[in-house]
């Protein structure tokens, strides 16, 4: 059986389209075409995940987003963000009986989360802080009233208060 190679032009471009343009296809045959479409181009999960997130709208993404910081807290490389949400509605509850002070005392957000671990608490407040929903003031010392225990030890000090963001 002879193999012929034809040319030919995309039906929705002019005759004078760049040969880059150009398809060839292959007639098999006594100049029958192949009716067998060509096989599919393997597309990786990631590809195709790409693909569907282009379709959502703004909200939809931001529940996406919303998944996907639960599954990185899951595992323990992100602060998981129903607890932010939860440290969040703390100081708000929290902020009015301490007008006249730099903040909320963290030790008063632990007590209100008891079951979370100190850990995830510290890392959920320092993902508030990054986002900028909030501020972290660092306790002066010496301090009568500053227990060490119950802040968040970082560079920057002991970071003992939780205040609004500005």
């Amino acid at each position: 059986m002879p193999e012929e190679y034809l040319r030919t032009i995309r039906p929705d471009e002019p005759p004078s389209a760049p040969s880059s343009r150009v398809q060839m296809k292959r007639a098999v045959g006594e100049g029958r075409s192949s009716s067998r479409p060509p096989p599919p181009r393997f597309r990786t999960p990631f590809q195709q995940a790409i693909d569907v997130l282009r379709e959502l709208f703004p909200c939809e993404l931001a529940e996406v987003m919303r998944f996907v910081d639960k599954i990185r807290a899951a595992r323990g490389a992100a602060a998981d963000p129903d607890l932010v949400s939860r440290v969040l509605g703390e100081l708000l509850r929290l902020l009015p009986s301490y007008r006249d002070t730099p903040g909320v005392p963290v030790s008063l957000v632990r007590v209100a989360c008891p079951e979370v671990p100190r850990t995830l608490l510290d890392r959920a407040l320092l993902t508030a802080e990054e986002r900028g929903l909030l501020r972290l003031v660092a306790a002066d010392f010496p301090a009568a009233f500053v227990e060490p225990s119950a802040g968040v030890p970082t560079a920057r000090g002991l970071l003992y208060f939780i205040a609004p963001a500005r």
